[in-house]
């Protein structure tokens, strides 16, 4: 929601009255806008904006045309990035300082983030099964997820395709969590339906950077 201030002869509004970036992956970055907007009758001058307080010196701040005076009816913008360090993770808060000539200066917006760096690492990227006849179903074979980050890999779904299907003894589950320098595993069989070469693919959905992670799988039906 936008938040207001009386100013000589009118209201600066600033939207929005605070700003949470979310989830903020280490070695990303994020941007958020807030526009600043002269609703009174009269010039705003803007002579300061800065970042203070928190727990966080990863925030940084700019302003576009907010060096000339607004006039009444005109706005301008500022530009908040939020650009995680090394070795830091969880939530990370500041305030946006505006100090102008509106009654109530300086103004203040509430600004978090919250870094996170979850790592799925695979001990494969492909399997090959032996020949299977038809219609029978293999030995399982495995697939380990292991997270390499610092918080934890959110499992969202797990899906297989082709002529494989997921065998008891998985660990991995939709919705399970991957805690730092722990793994889990999936069991995977296959069952061809006909002769000759098939494939298909193990997609686990997760909460990486790249949100998406895939096994190829190859056999052959005998």
């Amino acid at each position: 929601m936008p938040q207001t201030v009386n100013a000589s002869a009118g209201t600066l509004q600033i939207s929005p009255s605070s700003v949470n970036f979310g989830d903020v992956y280490l070695g990303a970055f994020g941007l958020r806008a807030i526009t600043l907007t002269n609703t009174g009758t009269t010039p705003v001058n803007f002579r300061n904006i800065s970042i203070a307080q928190g727990n966080s010196n990863e925030f940084s701040a700019f302003g576009l045309f907010c060096d000339f005076p607004v006039a009444p009816g005109r706005g301008c913008a500022i530009f908040v990035t939020f650009v995680p360090e090394p070795r830091q993770t969880g939530v990370q808060s500041a305030t946006l300082v505006i100090t102008d000539s509106a009654a109530g200066s300086p103004q203040s917006v509430p600004l978090t983030a919250t870094i996170i760096n979850p790592q799925a690492t695979l001990n494969t990227s492909f399997i090959i099964f032996d020949p299977q006849k038809v219609n029978t179903t293999s030995a399982p074979k495995f697939v380990t997820i292991t997270n390499t980050g610092t918080t934890p890999l959110n499992l969202k779904d797990i899906d297989i395709f082709g002529d494989f299907a997921i065998a008891p003894g998985t660990s991995c589950a939709d919705g399970g969590t991957v805690l730092p320098s722990t793994n889990c595993t999936i069991y995977i069989t296959f069952t061809p339906q006909s002769k000759g070469f098939r494939d298909g693919r193990l997609v686990i959905g997760d909460n990486a950077l790249f949100g998406e992670q895939v096994v190829l799988l190859f056999g052959a039906g005998d």
